[in-house]
């Protein structure tokens, strides 16, 4: 058998047996995720206020926003900082409590 087709054939064999026809063991009325940023303090919210200066859909940079993680204070926790057109940009502190 070819060198190069052993890898392959291994990692075939190997996705084929990790694959299940049995669903999970949570059932399908549990939601896999769940909005929790209300119970998190996350009350960040873009908001675009159409008036006759930014009547195009499409304004360039008028609906602009951002979220990035990071760990700023170097804690081993990622925080979230988001970025707003009409409102302040927002810093959230991760306090390692869900």
């Amino acid at each position: 058998m070819n060198a190069r087709v052993l890898p392959l054939l291994l990692l075939s064999l190997f996705a084929l047996a990790a694959c299940t026809l049995t669903p999970p063991p949570n059932g399908p009325d549990v939601p896999l995720f769940a909005d929790v940023s209300e119970a998190a303090g996350i009350s960040a919210q873009h908001r675009a206020v159409w008036n006759e200066f930014t009547n195009r859909p499409f304004d360039d940079g008028y609906l602009a926003s951002g979220q990035a993680w990071g760990d700023y204070d170097a804690d081993g926790w990622p925080d979230l900082y988001v970025t707003g057109n009409l409102a302040p940009n927002v810093l959230y502190h991760n306090n390692q409590d869900g």
